[in-house]
């Protein structure tokens, strides 16, 4: 948690032994991240939208699962990937989370 705690999207660690108190806590947590933000309104940025382009995924269905390559390709590819720039990447994005 700690090298994923920043600023801009920081954890809060909420006691979760009963169901009100904890939305008591998850309320007043947004309220709070609320009023800041309305309160620093003059210093926002403007928030990048889409900077990758979307691309469309394909359902499992159309993906074709008999494929094979023998491992000296897999080890190729994997380390040509882990070599590759940040450019190549694609960021797949779900209602819940980004990977």
């Amino acid at each position: 948690m700690k090298n994923t705690n920043m600023p801009s999207a920081p954890w809060y660690i909420v006691d979760a032994k009963s169901k009100k108190w904890t939305e008591v806590q998850i309320l007043e947590t947004l309220t709070r991240g609320i009023e800041i933000a309305l309160s620093n309104h003059q210093m926002a940025v403007p928030l990048l939208q889409n900077v990758f382009p979307l691309k469309r995924m394909p359902l499992l269905a159309e993906i074709p699962l008999d494929k094979q390559i023998g491992e000296e390709e897999y080890k190729k590819r994997i380390k040509a990937a882990a070599a590759a720039p940040l450019a190549n990447c694609t960021i797949v994005c779900t209602a819940r989370k980004c990977r």
